[in-house]
């Protein structure tokens, strides 16, 4: 792939992520009604805080670029 598209999909969390997640952090995966609750726990995370996230991936990627040279 030469480059990105407009509509390409730079990150994604699937069931199997949060599932081995849990699993490593209370060593058992989670019910389909707790994954729902993780689900919107993750959504409400990301709206409430996706330009901090977005501004100090692309400042770090930027500084490390310029650091590299």
């Amino acid at each position: 792939m030469n480059g990105f598209n407009d509509k390409d999909t730079l990150y994604r969390i699937i069931v199997e992520d949060v599932q081995l997640e849990a699993k490593r952090l209370i060593n058992r995966k989670l019910t389909n009604k707790e994954i729902l609750k993780t689900k919107k726990l993750i959504e409400w995370g990301i709206n409430t805080d996706l330009d901090t996230i977005l501004d100090t991936a692309i400042l770090y990627s930027i500084e490390n670029k310029e650091g590299q040279s």
